[in-house]
């Protein structure tokens, strides 16, 4: 049932609070060292004293008045937020959600100030420019422990720094947290992805992160100011590295996105076609230098390459294991370069291959090397 008035007043807010020991007939007092068991009420058929009722009264009355004034209580330390999505008014008179228990029975944590992740503002969770911020997209099927190179991409996004990294990774609930025991691992961030202001780096873990070359530091302590004309890169050293978020204003939480919508966002600069080792795509020869036998030919293939930020180039393949075959699996060519993109859109590839006549060439065979199909951004 909706509420169809408001709280009138504060009740017995005139009350003498001094109770004399002869009170005076017709005046009203409240006890304000009321101290009955609250839990229990009076008892049945109990009289209850005028004082102590004013007294319960007047405090269900503030409460109610305050609730009706601010909607939300403000954080106070001696109560215990047991409830995860408790929600307080900070001192400084902004909204704030708890994300864990907190309180004297705990920690005693002030929302204002509070860079433990126990307290965020009360807001939709803002812009993370970060990709795969919770490293659950894996495209290269990375698995045991990864040793990259200096720029050699690892999960989506993520990458060698300058020393290269290595690291393990597990799952830890919706997310994977990564471990690095050498080098760092570092994030490029295309300008166009970022607002011109200052950015405050957060993340999960003990590894300690940082914007651009700025000093290593824990969440929350790395600051820098970007533009949107110039990209930035996040890195992190040795130790573990759980969600991570770069943002602007106050942190507003870990963002979550479907699986969906992490791997749409990372298709933009990686596609892998499947999880096969050996990846098989219908080809249709298009137009080659000459007639009969030829070394060199366009072909459309009959694969879905999503819009990429530039025209991918095809990645972790041997020439001699890319092979031009014909309907009935017979080789006909094995490419002598790794094919090259003409027309992302019309998905035509420039093919070299020894001297063949590929007229009947139905499909190209990628052996024992998955393609990938890049536009990532240089580490």
């Amino acid at each position: 049932m909706a509420r169809t008035d408001k709280n009138p007043g504060v009740f017995a807010s005139d009350a003498e609070t001094t109770i004399p020991s002869t009170p005076i007939v017709g005046e009203s007092y409240r006890n304000t060292g009321l101290s009955a068991a609250i839990a229990d009420g009076w008892p049945f058929k109990a009289i209850v004293d005028s004082a102590d009722f004013n007294e319960f009264m007047h405090r269900l009355t503030t409460f109610t008045g305050l609730i009706d004034k601010t909607g939300v209580l403000e954080w106070k330390n001696d109560i215990d937020y047991d409830v995860v999505s408790a929600y307080v008014v900070g001192s400084d008179g902004n909204l704030y959600k708890s994300t864990a228990a907190n309180g004297p029975a705990t920690t005693v944590r002030d929302p204002v100030g509070d860079t433990s992740g126990t307290w965020v503002p009360a807001t939709l969770n803002s812009y993370n420019p970060v990709r795969n911020p919770r490293f659950n997209i894996n495209q290269r099927f990375y698995t045991g422990t990864v040793t990259l190179s200096a720029g050699e991409y690892g999960h989506d996004g993520w990458g060698g720094g300058s020393s290269g990294c290595t690291y393990t990774f597990s799952s830890v609930g919706n997310h994977t947290q990564i471990n690095v025991s050498a080098g760092s691992l570092v994030q490029k961030i295309e300008a166009n992805r970022l607002q011109s202001g200052d950015y405050t780096l957060y993340h999960e873990g003990t590894a300690q992160g940082r914007i651009n070359n700025s000093a290593f530091g824990d969440s929350g302590t790395v600051t820098q100011t970007l533009s949107n004309v110039s990209d930035a890169t996040v890195e992190f050293g040795v130790g573990t590295i759980g969600r991570v978020k770069l943002e602007q204003g106050g942190f507003s939480g870990f963002e979550y996105k479907t699986p969906q919508q992490d791997l749409m966002e990372n298709l933009w600069y990686l596609f892998v076609p499947n999880d096969s080792p050996t990846v098989i795509i219908g080809a249709r020869v298009v137009n080659t230098t000459s007639g009969g036998v030829v070394t060199n030919g366009l072909f459309s293939l009959s694969l879905n390459i999503p819009p990429m930020r530039v025209s991918a180039t095809i990645q972790n393949v041997s020439p001699s294991n890319i092979v031009l075959r014909s309907e009935s699996g017979g080789t006909i060519a094995t490419c002598t370069t790794v094919p090259s993109m003409y027309s992302i859109d019309q998905n035509i590839f420039n093919f070299n291959f020894n001297s063949a006549d590929v007229t009947n060439v139905t499909q190209v065979r990628f052996n024992t090397d998955r393609p990938y199909f890049s536009a990532e951004l240089p580490l």
